[in-house]
């Protein structure tokens, strides 16, 4: 869900409240939490109205968020300190003529590292790849993110063979946001009229959640009014979780707020940690 979406939208329809919430928890690796708090609707009686587009600009940004926050959930689900992120660059005598050529080099590579992968007994290729065009150069490459067991630098120099291979390093997961960062660089400048990315068909998708009534009007409006996350701890306890921050906006039609959470699931190393008294790694944002 993103907030942008939902308050253009909300603002729009014939509803009527229930004045009840709703919890939308998406959980990666049982660690990383995305959650959406938004008001619970029903569609009022009577006839439809006309239905309401969005602006090109509007729809623009929020599928550009959406499509950030989707691969940060895949790459947190379903990859770890041990994978490899790369990036494939073209040499002058392989430069691609157009971007679909590019797209099928791309395809081709992903055919080949597959072979590879089954043929040596490695387990199976899982990938997420995204083709950009630089926007100084204007030259085409590709960023992509595998599974790295058993694979090495040489493997994959020899079996892309269309120039150099740039950046290649182990994936990097920040203690509080994991590949949210990786997730941003990796989509910064995808390709227009076509999907931004693709990736695998075994990647796993992570796990959803969904409750309602566990948390009150009056206690999200004391979030609100006093700027305070007691009222979470009682569903999210400070011994379990993390709280890293949390973004409202109101709905001035509904008279609503919405809210998007950020929490991870301590380990058992952090919950030492915050009980010996050592100071959070990042200051939460309220």
């Amino acid at each position: 869900l993103s907030f942008l979406f939902v308050l253009t939208l909300c603002g729009r329809m014939e509803i009527t409240m229930r004045g009840r919430y709703k919890e939308y928890l998406t959980i990666c690796r049982n660690k990383y939490i995305d959650l959406d708090i938004i008001p619970e609707f029903k569609q009022a009686k009577g006839h439809r109205h006309k239905r309401y587009r969005t602006t090109r600009k509007v729809q623009k940004l929020y599928n550009e968020r959406a499509r950030k926050r989707v691969v940060t959930q895949l790459i947190n689900h379903n990859f770890t300190e041990n994978d490899i992120f790369s990036t494939l660059t073209y040499s002058d005598e392989h430069l691609p003529e157009n971007e679909k050529q590019a797209k099928r080099d791309r395809e081709n590579f992903i055919r080949r590292l597959r072979r590879f992968c089954k043929a040596n007994n490695l387990p199976e290729l899982k990938y997420i790849v995204c083709t950009e065009r630089s926007e100084r150069t204007g030259r085409l490459h590709h960023h992509i993110i595998i599974n790295g067991s058993g694979i090495l630098f040489e493997h994959i120099c020899e079996l892309w063979g269309k120039g150099n291979i740039n950046d290649i390093k182990p994936l990097h997961f920040d203690e509080h946001n994991g590949a949210e960062g990786l997730a941003h660089y990796f989509l910064k400048q995808p390709l227009k009229g076509s999907n931004a990315y693709s990736c695998s068909r075994n990647l796993k998708q992570p796990e959803h959640r969904t409750y309602t009534d566990r948390l009150r009007k009056r206690e999200l409006a004391d979030i609100v009014r006093y700027n305070d996350i007691t009222a979470l701890l009682r569903l999210y306890p400070e011994n379990e979780y993390q709280i890293i921050e949390y973004q409202k906006a109101y709905n001035e039609v509904n008279g609503y707020y919405y809210f998007h959470l950020k929490i991870i699931k301590l380990t058992q190393k952090r919950k030492t940690a915050l009980r010996s008294g050592m100071k959070p790694l990042r200051s939460r944002k309220y």
